[in-house]
This record gives structure tokens, sequence and C-alpha cells, in this order.
């Protein structure tokens, strides 16, 4: 998980699994792999087992539909990106112990 920046419009300080949008022209999966090289400079296995999705409400009234995936580390050192601040690895009974944006 990441820690959000607290200087974020949307859920600055708190923790977030790495996400992003999907591009024109590409699917899911390829747009998890680019989302989590660009915001923690890490390679997982292309391998994933789809866990659930989600719906939240942004700031400006907007809806956003959330995908949550297992996945297997493959290489790389956690570079964060300039919109976060921490990150850490939990185990999936782990989350409720974050201060986690509504989902």
């Amino acid at each position: 998980m990441i820690k959000r920046s607290a200087k974020e419009d949307y859920y600055g300080g708190k923790w977030v699994f790495p996400g992003g949008k999907v591009e024109k022209g590409e699917d899911v999966i390829k747009a998890m792999l680019r989302e989590l090289k660009e915001e923690v400079g890490v390679d997982v296995q292309r391998k994933v087992s789809f866990l659930r999705s989600y719906t939240f409400l942004r700031n400006d009234g907007s809806s956003t539909i959330g995908l949550v995936f297992c996945l297997k580390y493959k290489k790389g050192k956690v570079r964060l990106d300039k919109n976060s601040e921490d990150f850490c690895w939990i185990l999936p009974e782990e989350i409720y112990n974050f201060d986690t944006i509504p989902g």
C-alpha cells in the first residue's frame, strides 16, 4: 500500500493501493502493470487474481470504480512518485489497520 501525500487534493494522507486510469487502447491488466511501475517502481508477475471491485465518490462529486487484484512481486526496488510519502507491504487481513479511503 502507499500513503498519499498530505498535499494531495484527493484523499491526502490516506493509505491506498497503487493505481491509476486505463489509457485509450489499454486493457485493465496492462494499465495495472504500467501504473505499478510508474507509482512504485516494481514489476509483478502477469499472473493475477481478481479480488473485488468497489466504487467511491470523489470530492468533486464524480465517482471511480476500483478493481483490486492479488499480485506476486517479481523485481524492483520500491520507489515512490511525488504523490506518495510512504509505503508498506501488507497481508489482506491487515487492510483494516490503515486509514484508507472509503471503499
